[in-house]
């Protein structure tokens, strides 16, 4: 099954533009978690890397990425989509596990990763005014929980239980709340 991703991959990247579609970036992610969850750590970075680094060679991670379209949007008073965005979100959830899994990361480091994530998430949020009466909550929304999941078990990892809790806590109240 890694000769599929890895062949689906270099599809994917035989393009060189910067533009991507909707479907190559859910690609990159549904490829990278199941890779992920199957203990392929590499080949799953290594998707997401490749096409970081092909719609922003100078992002230095998925969350210089995901920034650039923010100040893109921005700048250009333009919104390319919820479902781009939150696309982009569960990308930068692979890609940051996978660099903390990868690189050995010390606490602070992952605690400076996945804030910036939160916040990213946030801005995403208010962005598309979701807290309305009749969009999702912010405390009922999955990608949130995940992220703090997330961030909850990089903290236990290091043996920090009570500050993973804290998260952990949140996320499973989304998650019961469903």
């Amino acid at each position: 099954f890694v000769e599929f991703f890895h062949n689906a991959t270099k599809f994917m990247l035989s393009n060189k533009g910067k533009f991507i579609s909707y479907n190559e970036l859910k690609f990159s992610i549904n490829s990278s978690y199941y890779l992920l969850n199957a203990n392929f750590n590499e080949e799953a970075f290594s998707i997401l890397n490749n096409l970081k680094n092909r719609i922003c060679p100078d992002c230095l991670n998925s969350q210089d990425l995901i920034q650039n379209f923010f100040n893109y949007s921005d700048a250009n008073d333009m919104i390319l989509g919820q479902g781009f965005y939150e696309a982009l979100l569960l990308f930068d959830l692979n890609y940051t596990n996978l660099s903390i899994k990868l690189n050995d990361l010390s606490p602070e480091a992952i605690r400076e990763i996945r804030k910036k994530s939160i916040e990213q998430y946030k801005y995403f949020y208010d962005l598309f005014d979701l807290d309305s009466s009749d969009a999702i909550l912010l405390d009922a929304d999955t990608t949130y929980a995940s992220i703090l999941s997330d961030y909850a078990m990089s903290l236990s990892r290091w043996g920090l239980c009570d500050e993973a809790s804290i998260y952990q806590n949140q996320a499973q109240e989304i998650y019961e709340n469903l």
